[in-house]
């Protein structure tokens, strides 16, 4: 991504893309303000292109699963480092 223009930030506690600036688009910089940031034509593109085209959105993040069943807490059990409560802890 980083050979494709993206610029980065910080969201939750990971480092990821955050928007890709087309030359001649103004640096997002520190400073704030109340009109619109540095950012805003990159994001403003962005946003056209998914609406209007297609588009593939990395959101692993924002990912959320349910698992329900007799084996669930099992099953993640497999995949996460931490244990699941069980439903004795959850009372």
């Amino acid at each position: 991504m980083k050979d494709k223009g993206a610029r980065f930030g910080a969201r939750g506690g990971w480092e990821r893309a955050v928007y890709f600036p087309a030359a001649g688009d103004e640096a997002a910089g520190p400073a704030l303000s109340f009109r619109r940031p540095g950012w805003h034509r990159a994001v403003a593109r962005e946003c056209a292109a998914v609406q209007e085209r297609v588009a593939v959105l990395d959101l692993p993040g924002f990912t959320k699963f349910e698992v329900t069943g007799r084996d669930a807490a099992a099953w993640i059990s497999q995949w996460s480092p931490a244990s699941c409560p069980s439903p004795a802890a959850r009372r």
